[in-house]
């Protein structure tokens, strides 16, 4: 998170980057907000915490591919995907 943005080569490089901070932030505050979550639940309603959770992992981790597409582009690096 404490990634030098200025070292980047230019303006729409370091705007398609500034996001991912955000997106690691959201991960930790998931990942506790989860954490707990199983601790104050019944073993029982355990696996449906856990599946909703996933659910937000999976929101989040196509976001950021959506977000690295777009910091490719503007390194110019070339698209293999």
């Amino acid at each position: 998170m404490a990634f030098p943005i200025q070292s980047l080569s230019d303006a729409p490089a370091m705007v398609a980057f500034s996001p991912f901070s955000a997106s690691l932030a959201i991960v930790a505050e998931i990942y506790a907000n989860l954490e707990a979550a199983v601790r104050a639940a019944t073993e029982a309603s355990r696996g449906a915490i856990f599946d909703a959770g996933n659910k937000q992992m999976e929101r989040l981790d196509d976001s950021t591919k959506h977000q690295l597409i777009a910091l490719k582009k503007a390194l110019k690096l070339e698209m293999n995907d």
